[in-house]
């Protein structure tokens, strides 16, 4: 019986999910330990961070299908992810680099789920939320 390309993604998949749990949980901590406050939903900022470890690993996945070899497709992946990384403002204010790069940046999820987790983190979600359901609520 051959392997269907769902059960590759799901077997490459759901062994790193643990992974992306604790690293999270550690990356959160770490941030606490720094006088991290979260004012608004924890549980919202824990997905987003959570989805983006899922996103991250989709595209070490497509990258590494384009490999030659397995050493290439171990390696590629983290080239374009830190480099993905540094544009997306985790590690450089995004409003300091030039506007072809903010372009490149908005183009992957990394950077909207910064600005996102972010919003979350910072309770402007919840008022946006509000805005939302009130806005809902109006009947024509």
């Amino acid at each position: 019986m051959t392997a269907s390309p769902s059960d590759f993604i799901f077997g490459y998949t759901i062994p790193f999910v643990p992974v992306i749990i604790i690293s999270t949980a550690i990356y959160l901590d770490a941030g606490f330990l720094m006088g991290l406050s979260i004012i608004g939903s924890f549980g919202l900022a824990y997905l987003i961070l959570f989805t983006t470890g899922i996103r991250c690993l989709e595209i070490g996945m497509i990258m590494g299908t384009r490999a030659r070899s397995e050493d290439q497709a171990s390696g590629t992946p983290w080239v374009f992810i830190v480099h993905l990384a540094m544009i997306s403002s985790a590690l450089l204010q995004a409003e300091n680099m030039p506007a072809a790069v903010i372009k490149v940046a908005e183009v992957f999820t990394l950077l909207h789920a910064r600005n996102a987790c972010r919003d979350v983190i910072s309770g402007a979600v919840s008022q946006i939320l509000i805005i939302i359901n009130n806005s809902s609520n109006i009947h024509c």
